[in-house]
């Protein structure tokens, strides 16, 4: 069995998992990199105002007066993504980093779940991994399958993802079991093997809506009719075709980063950053198995100038109300007469449990 961690709209929950509040805010993200930079990911609220992905910000704001409107952040994206694998690793010593918010774990040979676990100890298994990266601040979505792919479409097709904080603790976990897989993947909307605009358009005018149904048409007529496109959709409607996964190595740097955004003179809302900061810090250091021996914090300024602090632990932890404690008494320590603008947070191991 297999199972995949997907976070969906994960450049834009890179960037507001320390601010949960800003869910309910209309939110989008444009890339500073186009030349013309547009909308790469917005939230509900953004969406429900009339806000769609392509649009310039003066677009966007023009549409939702009140959008928020930040930059992508490729620094925020490669931190959560060694969250989610230092998390990730925790349950599995085999991950791979499959796509941007997308994890596959193999489950062959762990001895939680176990290799008989019944349906129920499966999503048990899923549900606590999922809670842990609730607690980094992400939402995701679960499944598990006896190929990466099946497994795929089962964590993308559960249905609405619940956020931090959201539901009654008991996330959602989609288990397709190894007999069930021939029928899971052909009741799937075709839309699930993400055609080209191209395809899907001709296979909507065919009145081809499920992926069972596309797969009556057989891979000969289908090739012919859309050509290589084709072997690419019949591979990703398979049930039983596996692949070795590309293993990950365990990331050794706990970093966690906060653009601010507009940037901010007061204590209240750095120090309100250092304890999620601490929070998410310890649950990922606890579940690697290291303590941190070393704090490292870094205020970029409106001007640009950098502060870096160096904290030396007295005695290595991942206790989270000692990092804390120890960021705040530093951070109390500084003055400065210009903006904080960015918080950046690194702990060094210099001590590691087994």
């Amino acid at each position: 069995m297999f199972a995949v961690v997907h976070v969906p709209d994960f450049v834009l929950h890179a960037v507001l998992r320390h601010e949960p509040d800003m869910a309910s805010v209309p939110f989008v993200l444009v890339d500073p990199g186009q030349a013309s930079p547009r909308v790469v990911a917005l939230n509900g609220a953004a969406r429900a105002s009339g806000v769609e992905e392509g649009m310039t910000a003066p677009q966007a704001m023009a549409r939702c007066p009140g959008v928020v409107v930040r930059h992508r952040s490729s620094s925020s994206e490669d931190v959560a993504r060694d969250a989610l694998l230092q998390s990730a690793h925790a349950f599995s010593p085999h991950v791979e980093w499959t796509g941007a918010g997308c994890m596959t774990l193999d489950m062959r040979g762990l001895s939680d779940p176990g290799p008989e676990a019944s349906r129920e100890g499966l999503v048990g298994w899923g549900r606590r991994m999922a809670v842990a990266m609730r607690g980094l601040g992400l939402g995701v979505g679960v499944g598990m399958g006896p190929t990466p792919g099946v497994a795929r479409h089962a964590a993308m097709a559960r249905g609405a993802v619940q956020g931090p904080g959201e539901g009654d603790g008991c996330p959602a976990v989609r288990v397709v079991l190894p007999g069930e897989a021939a029928g899971f993947v052909s009741g799937l909307p075709v839309s699930t093997l993400e055609p080209s605009p191209h395809a899907a358009r001709l296979l909507r005018q065919w009145g081809v809506g499920l992926v069972g149904e596309m797969l009556r048409l057989g891979q000969a007529e289908l090739a012919e009719r859309l050509g290589l496109e084709a072997f690419a959709l019949w591979a990703a409607a398979s049930h039983s075709a596996s692949r070795p996964l590309r293993h990950e190595r365990l990331p050794e740097t706990f970093a966690e980063e906060a653009p601010i955004d507009p940037p901010v003179e007061m204590l209240e809302p750095l120090l309100f950053l250092l304890r999620r900061f601490a929070d998410s810090l310890s649950l990922r250091l606890a579940a690697a198995g290291h303590a941190a021996g070393e704090l490292v914090m870094r205020l970029r300024l409106e001007s640009g100038d950098l502060v870096d602090q160096r904290l030396r632990i007295p005695q290595p932890t991942h206790r989270a109300d000692v990092l804390f404690r120890m960021l705040g008494t530093a951070m109390e320590g500084l003055r400065s007469e210009e903006h904080t603008s960015e918080l950046q947070s690194r702990v060094d191991i210099s001590y590691a449990v087994f």
